[in-house]
């Protein structure tokens, strides 16, 4: 069965990474958004109310974590699903970016089925 579209927001600092994500995320049938940095991630978060935020956890000036916890606080983005994005792929570092905010976790590189899992399963 084929998934609700959905509006998906990518906030990475790598814009080729970031922008070919936003093209897999399309390829889907979904809306996507794309942010090269935490405070931009914030106000095209607020503006578009996306259904999925692929945030990447290393980023300059703000992490993702600091990022999430502000993005928790927008009533804008209750239902809203947070995915964290990075290279970061220990069970630890799993653990924390749960325990920071966030709902799910997805290392890079991006698996190609594993995002459109996700896609596919975010309830919205």
């Amino acid at each position: 069965m084929a998934s609700r579209r959905k509006k998906v927001l990518i906030v990475d600092d790598n814009q080729d990474a970031a922008d070919s994500l936003a093209m897999l995320v399309k390829l889907k049938g979904h809306e996507a958004f794309v942010a090269y940095d935490a405070e931009t991630g914030l106000e095209v978060a607020h503006k578009s109310t996306p259904d999925v935020i692929l945030h990447d956890i290393n980023l300059p000036h703000m992490s993702g974590y600091e990022a999430v916890h502000r993005l928790r606080r927008d009533k804008k983005l209750e239902s809203t699903t947070f995915v964290a994005l990075t290279a970061f792929a220990t069970t630890d570092d799993r653990k924390r970016a749960l325990s920071e905010g966030f709902d799910l976790h997805m290392s890079k590189p991006v698996e190609f089925n594993e995002l459109y899992r996700i896609l596919d399963n975010v309830r919205v």
